[in-house]
């Protein structure tokens, strides 16, 4: 009995990184011959790669936003301007723009 489980697990386990094999290999500039030498441990090195710089860019972009707010506060208590200050986020070229 703890043979099959093992067995099922292990399998679970080539799976899981096969498709995540299959998934980078659609999304990294990498040549054939690159791509058939990974084996597990790099295909779970650049998942976790992925994760930790997806984290990043997600940190950025709130340490960004908290910035912009801030300037804005700033901006309306010591302008002259008496009308609403907003600002709004567009998505251009894969790339997020704020717009005053």
């Amino acid at each position: 009995m703890t043979f099959l489980r093992g067995k099922t697990r292990r399998d679970r386990i080539n799976r899981s990184i096969e498709n995540l094999r299959e998934l980078f290999h659609k999304t990294t500039p990498m040549s054939e011959r690159q791509f058939v030498r990974l084996d597990k441990a790099d295909i779970l090195e650049m998942t976790v790669d992925f994760f930790f710089k997806r984290r990043a860019k997600s940190s950025y972009a709130r340490g960004f936003s908290q910035c912009l707010q801030e300037t804005l506060r700033h901006v309306s208590l010591h302008a002259h301007y008496k009308g609403p200050i907003r600002c709004t986020s567009v998505h251009q070229n894969d790339h997020r723009v704020f717009v005053i």
